[in-house]
């Protein structure tokens, strides 16, 4: 997972940089969060 976010991270930074892409952006900021919150339950669930 870590270099999927990473690559995501990257990304989601070069979206929300510019006003035209800023939603799409946002978009995929949301998208790690429910990843990272998915994994984080998946952890405390073991």
């Amino acid at each position: 997972m870590n270099k999927e976010w990473s690559e995501q991270n990257k990304r989601m930074q070069s979206l929300i940089k510019k006003a035209d892409t800023f939603n799409e952006g946002k978009d995929v900021l949301f998208e790690l969060r429910n990843d990272l919150m998915n994994k984080i339950t998946d952890y405390s669930e073991e």
